[in-house]
C-alpha cells in the first residue's frame, strides 16, 4: 500500500536537513605551487602564522602530515571551547581537509591550491553548521566575526611569507627542485 504525503502510523519523520554553511576565502600567491605547498603543510605550526591570530592549532601526537594527523583548534579570547580535528584527505600540493570531531562545530575546513599559468591560487573554506543551541547563538554573533578576520590575517601572512622566501632565494640564485 502506497501513502503519498503522509507518514504511515508508527513510522518515523524523517530528520530535518540543515543546511551547512561556508566561509570561504582565498589568495594568489604569484610565485609557483611548490614553494607554497610546504608552508601551507605547516598550517597553524608554521613560522609565519600570525602571532595575533585568534586561531591556535595544535598538533596532537607527533606533528607529521598526514591521513589520520589530528590537531586542536582553539578560537582565543571568546566563549567557544576547544575542539579536535583529523585529517581526513591530503593530496600534496593541492588539498588539506581536516573533519572537526568535537566540540562547537560539526563541519571541515579544507585548504586547496591551485597551480595557475602566473601563480598559485588559495582556496580556505570552513564547511559548519554549529553545534548546540547556545553555539548557533554565539557563533554567528560573536565568533564567526573573529575566525573571519583570523582567516584573513592567516592568508595574507601566507602570502607575504612566501613571496618573501621565493624573491629571496631566486635573487641568490638558488632555484627550488
Amino acid at each position: 500500500m502506497a501513502i503519498f504525503g503522509k507518514l504511515k502510523l508508527g513510522s518515523k519523520s524523517a530528520p530535518k536537513k540543515i543546511k551547512e554553511k561556508i566561509i570561504h576565502h582565498f589568495v594568489f600567491v604569484e610565485v609557483p605551487i611548490e614553494v607554497v605547498w610546504p608552508e601551507v603543510s605547516l598550517w597553524g605550526q608554521a613560522e609565519w602564522w600570525p602571532k595575533k591570530s585568534a586561531i591556535k592549532i595544535i598538533p596532537i601526537g607527533s606533528g607529521d602530515l598526514e591521513i589520520g594527523s589530528k590537531f586542536r583548534y582553539k578560537i582565543q579570547g571568546l566563549l567557544l571551547p576547544s575542539w579536535q580535528a583529523e585529517v581526513t584527505q591530503l593530496v600534496p600540493e593541492n588539498l588539506i581537509e581536516r573533519t572537526f570531531l568535537n566540540g562547537p562545530l560539526k563541519g571541515y575546513e579544507s585548504v586547496k591550491l591551485e597551480w595557475r599559468y602566473n601563480g598559485t591560487r588559495l582556496d580556505y573554506e570552513l564547511h559548519y553548521r554549529a553545534r548546540g543551541l547556545i553555539y548557533k547563538i554565539i557563533w554567528p554573533l560573536l565568533e564567526k566575526k573573529i575566525y573571519n578576520v583570523s582567516v584573513k590575517q592567516v592568508l595574507e601572512a601566507l602570502r607575504n611569507y612566501v613571496v618573501d622566501k621565493y624573491h629571496k632565494r631566486h635573487e641568490s640564485g638558488l632555484e627550488y627542485t
